[in-house]
């Protein structure tokens, strides 16, 4: 599969994503981008420090959801964190496990977070889907 975002972009990464609902996983696969949302030129700016504590150790929306009731990810917080451990991906899997490569460059990669190795995307950065697993 391929994306939308630049050829001229730097180094990809490769990163994992336990996605909390089929509605979130189905919507990251058919927009491919980190977080479901289509595309757009938010994607090229970073969170701020607040940002990321606030929105560190939760999934981004308000209240836990159960894995196949329909939401509105709109609703859902501009960013969404990523791991670089499948493992820790698949503790999270709720609606499928995303794999994705992204350009370095539109990456958060949250210093200090040695539990999830978290990287935090905006929901709208275009992403190459590598990847997925069904729900557990």
């Amino acid at each position: 599969m391929g994306s939308s975002h630049s050829s001229t972009a730097k180094k990809e990464i490769i990163l994992y994503r336990g996605t909390n609902c089929t509605a979130e996983f189905d919507a990251i696969t058919a927009q491919q981008t980190a977080g479901g949302w289509p595309a757009g030129t938010s994607s090229n700016s970073l969170p701020t420090s607040e940002q990321v504590e606030h929105q560190k150790g939760t999934s981004g929306e308000c209240a836990p959801i159960p894995k196949d009731k329909a939401i509105d990810i709109t609703k859902f917080t501009p960013w969404v964190e990523y791991t670089r451990d499948i493992a820790i991906a698949r503790q999270f899997n709720r609606g499928g496990v995303v794999q994705i490569s992204v350009a370095e460059a539109y990456a958060y990669i949250v210093e200090g977070d040695k539990l999830e190795s978290g990287v935090f995307l905006h929901r709208s950065t275009p992403v190459d889907i590598e990847g997925t697993e069904p729900p557990k």
